[in-house]
């Protein structure tokens, strides 16, 4: 019977840590800088290439992307209106419901099938720094379908969402490229 008490007081201070955490999460508006960072930019064009630009775009190349680049649009929102975008590329529909990190990357479901994911959308959740905006690339399809692609920041989109923060969305536009 001292077992199950013990138990008990321990699942009781768990709870509490754990409310605590959310309590602390949810009260922290992440800084966001007021333009990509290089690792941001190069990050975006290497998903940009690998994954979405040989069904989209085939034709296009670094040269349209950095051109793009230049005149990129930022905007800052909440994650309810970023989900109204419709933009593809992100976990939040699976996810929507989430209250930690873990929820959101369980470990049947993690890119990177360690611990990182979790640990850097905690980062995201708890720095001071400012941090990178969420790229996003607007394209026409072959088909001349407008899509919206997450490219780049999923950890601070996941952390964000967490925290009740804004985001700060970087636009890229290929819209208007002939593919």
């Amino acid at each position: 019977m001292k077992q199950f008490y013990r138990f008990i007081f321990i699942l009781e201070i768990c709870c509490t840590i754990s409310v605590l955490q959310a309590m602390v999460y949810q009260s922290h508006e992440i800084s966001w800088q007021n333009r990509l960072s290089e690792k941001t930019l190069k990050d975006s064009w290497l998903i940009w290439d690998r994954d979405f630009r040989p069904d989209i775009k085939p034709t296009s190349v670094y040269a349209d992307f950095v051109q793009a680049c230049e005149r990129l649009k930022y905007c800052t929102m909440t994650v309810d209106d970023f989900l109204q975008l419709n933009v593809e590329n992100h976990r939040l529909g699976r996810y929507i419901h989430a209250k930690t990190p873990e929820e959101f990357y369980p470990i049947d479901d993690r890119p990177r099938q360690d611990n990182k994911d979790v640990q850097s959308v905690r980062y995201h959740m708890t720095t001071q720094n400012l941090v990178s905006p969420i790229c996003v690339i607007c394209v026409d399809d072959q088909n001349g379908h407008a899509r919206k692609i997450k490219l780049d920041g999923s950890h601070r989109l996941v952390a964000a969402k967490l925290c009740g923060s804004h985001i700060c969305v970087c636009f890229i536009s290929l819209c208007g490229l002939k593919s």
